[in-house]
């Protein structure tokens, strides 16, 4: 009696040694190796993109630095009249010779312009006037052109406590100085000529603009005439730093 022939070998059963498996064809391997790749790219390419999301969304918040292009987007705003002005860069205390002031006095305390114009005169200032002006509620207030923001900045030293300088219209070195009602005297003498002498830094009060360069330069005009701004510096004050007084206080100070 023919025994009944064996069932035929499944072609995709391996048998090797103690253990068994099933082999893929070459194209099934060659498909799932295409698809793991194509996997880990776009994984890739999805993490990659919601990084950079989240770090241009991190830069245009502000929270993280962005170290570059932000000059080509953004518009550099300078100081208009009645603004706070910047030093310019690099800026160092200057020489008083050229730069005329003119004082106001603001408080009730007589001949106070004129005793404070006469210890700015011995560091070499010109005093173009004295005057008086509406109330100022501070200890001073400097006016100054463009040209003469760094003048300003320099002879705020010579005045204890906040001192607020404010962008005008002149055109020259000539500055206006609002003596405040919280102002007092200025530095003591000893100070006053160590300052002369010292020729440090400018350093800028918070909340300034930069200024820009006027159409014809930094170079003071010839024709500039000191002090021609100097009327601003009585109306100048306005809104909380300032209520008005009654003229004459000081009458024959200026």
């Amino acid at each position: 009696m023919t025994s009944a022939p064996p069932p035929p070998e499944n072609p995709n059963r391996l048998t090797t040694g103690p253990t068994e498996g099933y082999y893929s064809s070459p194209r099934t391997e060659f498909r799932r190796a295409r698809a793991r790749s194509q996997t880990v790219v776009f994984g890739s390419a999805i993490i990659g993109v919601i990084a950079l999301f989240l770090l241009g969304f991190l830069g245009v918040n502000g929270a993280l630095p962005v170290p570059f292009g932000g000059d080509f987007s953004k518009e550099e705003v300078f100081a208009e009249p009645g603004d706070i002005p910047c030093p310019t860069a690099g800026a160092r205390a200057e020489n008083p010779a050229g730069v005329s002031l003119r004082i106001l006095n603001t408080t009730s305390t007589p001949g106070l312009a004129g005793s404070v114009g006469a210890s700015l005169e011995e560091l070499g200032y010109t005093i173009a006037g004295t005057d008086n002006a509406a109330q100022y509620h501070g200890v001073a207030r400097i006016e100054a052109g463009p040209r003469g923001v760094d003048a300003a900045y320099t002879i705020a030293r010579y005045f204890p406590g906040d001192v607020r300088i404010i962008l005008n219209s002149s055109e020259d070195l000539s500055l206006t100085i609002l003596l405040g009602n919280q102002f007092t005297t200025l530095v003591p003498p000893e100070e006053r000529a160590t300052l002369l002498e010292s020729k440090g830094p400018l350093v800028p009060l918070s909340g300034c603009l930069p200024v820009a360069e006027p159409a014809d330069g930094w170079e003071v005009p010839e024709s500039g005439q000191s002090g021609q701004s100097g009327q601003s510096g009585a109306s100048g004050a306005s809104g909380e730093d300032q209520t008005s007084v009654e003229e004459g206080t000081d009458e024959g100070e200026g």
